[in-house]
């Protein structure tokens, strides 16, 4: 797209001239439209660097997404925003977390302080999550091989009651992640077994492939 190109160009040396979450929705509009404009990428990294500081937990959370999204493993940056999300976790919100943990995840970064922060908010909150957050935030600790009962159990109780609401990726994500991490948990996957049945015909190959391998594995 020449004019999304035509916006980069312009934006790319003003964004010292940018509200700091104005740099975040730039980063996370670009990744959300596939579009990698590399010399965009590196005027926000060097710009949100500096003042990461000054970035909520929304914003952090959506430079994190473009990251994600567009596979740029900009190492100082994802450290700069797991340590300046550690710091403000207190006032990140469901889609906050779910959002930290699914971009590292994608990124396949461990950053171990980061998913205990994660964690420790989330579980309070678990309630607050919506379906797509709740798929997303465990499919991400199984990704990264974490593996915490209390958690993994209370947001078993807290999906139950949204399954309806999830759909193949969602319900085929978490069987995954459940099987991955050797947690058998015959209620919430029988559920999700009834569900899947319910929603059959809306599977294509590589979710019919998850659950059956899921299932198998426990």
């Amino acid at each position: 797209m020449p004019w999304l190109d035509a916006i980069a160009a312009q934006a790319s040396p003003k964004l010292s001239e940018f509200d700091v979450q104005y740099i975040a929705i730039t980063a996370w509009a670009y990744s959300n439209l596939t579009i990698f404009n590399e010399t965009l990428l590196q005027a926000i990294s060097a710009e949100a660097m500096s003042r990461i500081d000054e970035c909520g937990p929304q914003s952090l959370a959506n430079l994190a997404l473009s990251c994600a999204r567009q596979k740029y493993m900009d190492e100082p940056l994802l450290a700069a925003i797991a340590s300046a999300a550690i710091a403000k976790i207190s006032e990140s919100i469901p889609l906050n977390l779910s959002n930290f943990a699914w971009a590292f995840a994608t990124l396949l970064i461990h950053d171990a302080p980061l998913i205990d922060a994660i964690s420790s908010q989330s579980l309070p909150q678990l309630q607050d999550f919506g379906a797509q957050q709740l798929a997303n935030t465990v499919w991400a600790f199984a990704s990264l091989g974490v593996s915490n009962r209390p958690w993994l159990d209370s947001t078993a109780s807290s999906a139950i009651q949204l399954l309806h609401e999830y759909g193949p990726q969602g319900l085929s994500n978490t069987a995954w992640a459940y099987a991955k991490l050797l947690v058998n948990d015959s209620p919430f996957l029988d559920a999700i077994a009834e569900e899947v049945r319910a929603k059959i015909h809306q599977f294509h190959s590589q979710n019919l492939s998850n659950m059956s391998w899921s299932f198998a594995a426990l």
